[in-house]
């Protein structure tokens, strides 16, 4: 998974937590860690994803922002989350 954040202000280094919610069985659920470079980009390896609709959380590790939306795997090769 590769993604990019953005901000109008310079965001701090810090850990990004993606959580990555399966729409009916909660065991399938992901909590992965990334660590955006100086640009904002972060990649982490995925394992084999269940075919389902998922719910994408992104937040900063002090949880004081959030990126919230919606994939639909193999459907969409791309989730946007937040604003575009």
């Amino acid at each position: 998974m590769r993604g990019h954040v953005a901000s109008a202000t310079a965001l701090p280094p810090q850990t990004l937590t993606v959580r990555l919610s399966h729409a009916t069985q909660p065991e399938h659920d992901l909590v992965l860690l990334a660590r955006p470079d100086a640009n904002g980009d972060f990649s982490v390896p995925l394992p084999m994803l269940e075919r389902s609709r998922w719910q994408v959380v992104i937040e900063s590790e002090r949880r004081d922002w959030r990126l919230e939306g919606e994939w639909l795997w193999p459907a969409q090769r791309q989730a946007t989350v937040g604003t575009p």
